[in-house]
């Protein structure tokens, strides 16, 4: 059993004490706890967090509607906490605001950075299989789209943020399982992934070669003429240089695409991104 609480931000909200879920009321609530949790262990400004609730309609009375609003969520985690020896208030008040303690309190939007951080270290040392197990472990974090039933425009920047984080770091397991040989793993992770983000140039161009790596030379290809068609018609530009590269060397069967040297053209390009 987990002791302390548990906050689970990639999906719909979720908040647990010792394994036992905690009911947040109502919207408001929900806000405020996803606002503390994506900045744990920072004090949040009460501006800020205004902001977050009520975006640019506040009510008259709002600094007082949050405290109100923080101690029923103080009363809603102590009434799981209530009795544990040695339990911490996770809820802290100070100057100019609130914040949520890391004392005790995990979130797995922050393991899910840690193993992103760790699967870069891994990079660096050269050890592909390492990071392909952290970025599958960080995938496997996610339950849905991010902060999924909370409405807040300020956290909906964050969500959206997280949303393309999570694409980027798909496709950055798959440079490395591509790396690796796991063609077969390549292509159950990216299918859908192509379905529903067409214009992904990176997954695409992973996707391509996952099946060219399998034999399926005309599949590879196809894929290659349905993302030109889609940039041609809904953004009126042609492919980038990397899918561009990987149909020329489709067409001529050229050697370079059994040898790492386009692996590792791939794996560079998907690998050089920003974490949200």
């Amino acid at each position: 059993m987990e002791r302390g609480l548990q906050v689970y931000l990639l999906g719909p909200i979720s908040v647990t004490w010792a394994d036992q879920e905690i009911m947040l009321r109502g919207q408001l609530q929900r806000t405020l706890m996803a606002a503390l949790a994506s900045e744990a262990g920072r004090v949040i400004p009460a501006d800020r967090l205004i902001e977050m609730l009520w975006a640019q309609q506040p009510p008259r009375s709002a600094k007082m509607k949050l405290q109100g609003l923080v101690s029923a969520l103080r009363k809603a985690i102590g009434d799981y906490a209530n009795g544990l020896a040695g339990t911490r208030w996770p809820l802290v008040t100070r100057e100019p605001g609130y914040l949520l303690s890391l004392d005790g309190v995990r979130v797995d939007l922050r393991d899910y950075r840690e193993l992103l951080k760790r699967a870069d270290g891994e990079l660096q040392a050269g050890f592909v299989d390492s990071a392909s197990i952290c970025l599958g472990e960080a995938l496997a974090s996610w339950r849905g789209p991010a902060l999924a039933d909370v409405r807040s425009p300020v956290l909906g920047g964050l969500a959206a943020a997280l949303e393309q984080g999570r694409l980027l770091t798909i496709e950055r397991k798959a440079a490395c399982d591509l790396r690796l040989g796991r063609y077969d793993a390549v292509a159950e992770l990216l299918m859908q992934v192509v379905a529903v983000h067409p214009l992904r140039e990176g997954a695409r161009a992973a996707l391509m070669l996952a099946f060219y790596q399998l034999g399926c030379r005309a599949e590879a290809l196809e894929l290659y003429r349905q993302g030109r068609k889609l940039l041609q018609d809904q953004i009126g530009i042609e492919p980038g240089r990397l899918l561009r590269q990987l149909h020329q060397l489709m067409l001529a069967d050229s050697p370079q695409l059994t040898t790492l040297g386009i692996l590792g053209l791939l794996g560079q390009e998907l690998m050089q991104v920003e974490h949200a």
